[in-house]
């Protein structure tokens, strides 16, 4: 599936296929290789930085590993419902995951509004490897989502072409959120709740936090519904803790007596939890 409402992150011309690549109409056309798995690169040329922007390999390897086990589905389902909801009615659904990380939570959504709508969806995420492990998995589910790397705070997306943006564990981008939707279009914001793993957290750390921070609604919007997702899931093996561990933000900066404790535990409950907003621009 290849999108028509990418831009060229240099010029903002409109991109095209051509000969497995994006030209952009401007004045001194920008041409982008679409890379053998789908994906393309529209980080801005020229900056060494590119290489080793947004998360690794072994953390979005991690992040597939545990995703694929189902237990984070009942949050991309939430999702997927709100934005079923709100938007009834519709026949086509133009989506962007600005965020999107490997691609499994965009895939999930996907799959489950094909039931209800013609989706169109495309995923950004500074990662390119990240991009490059979202097209294999959109290629391998048959699904119509396109990943591209790109930055999120400036997204290569046509102004006003995409009914959803999902925000999902990401930083948001209150502007660029109001510039590429349309204008009955839904910002679908997702963060973490109170608890979020907190059985995983009471192991690495002697005195864990409570997360308190809410989610902000962006200038320009509105909240219009939400909800807060809560779910138990039972993990049965150290591996499976270990991939846990790494694709998150605990991994890094975990003190070393907690990383030991965490990785001599070979089984675990944890908590789910996360609180799902939907905005609509004012």
């Amino acid at each position: 599936m290849i999108p028509n409402n990418l831009i060229c992150p240099l010029c903002s011309s409109p991109l095209n296929v051509k000969d497995k690549a994006f030209v952009c109409g401007g004045e001194r056309p920008h041409s982008y290789d679409m890379a053998s798995s789908g994906y393309v690169n529209l980080l801005p040329p020229g900056k060494m930085k590119n290489a080793k922007t947004g998360d690794g390999k072994d953390m979005l390897r991690a992040r597939i590993e545990f995703l694929s086990g189902g237990y984070y589905d009942v949050i991309s389902n939430r999702i997927a419902d709100h934005i079923a909801e709100t938007l009834r009615g519709r026949s086509s659904v133009s989506i962007v995951d600005a965020g999107c990380g490997e691609g499994y939570h965009l895939c999930n959504i996907t799959s489950r509004l094909e039931k209800q709508f013609d989706v169109s969806a495309v995923g950004i995420d500074a990662s390119k490897h990240g991009a490059d492990m979202g097209a294999k998995s959109a290629r391998a589910k048959k699904l119509p989502v396109f990943f591209a790397a790109g930055n999120i705070f400036s997204l290569p997306i046509a102004s006003r072409s995409a009914d959803v943006l999902i925000s999902m564990f990401a930083p948001i981008g209150g502007d660029e959120a109001a510039r590429v939707l349309t204008d009955d279009g839904i910002l679908v914001v997702c963060a973490s709740g109170v608890r979020h793993l907190w059985e995983m957290r009471s192991i690495i750390s002697d005195e864990p936090r409570e997360i308190t921070k809410g989610i902000k609604c962006p200038e320009g919007f509105e909240e219009i519904d939400g909800s807060r997702v809560f779910d138990r899931a039972f993990i049965p093996d150290g591996d499976t803790i270990k991939n846990l561990f790494t694709m998150t933000p605990f991994y890094h900066r975990c003190p070393y007596e907690g990383r030991e404790r965490l990785m001599a535990t070979d089984k675990l409950d944890i908590t789910i939890e996360a609180n799902v907003a939907i905005f609509k621009k004012i």
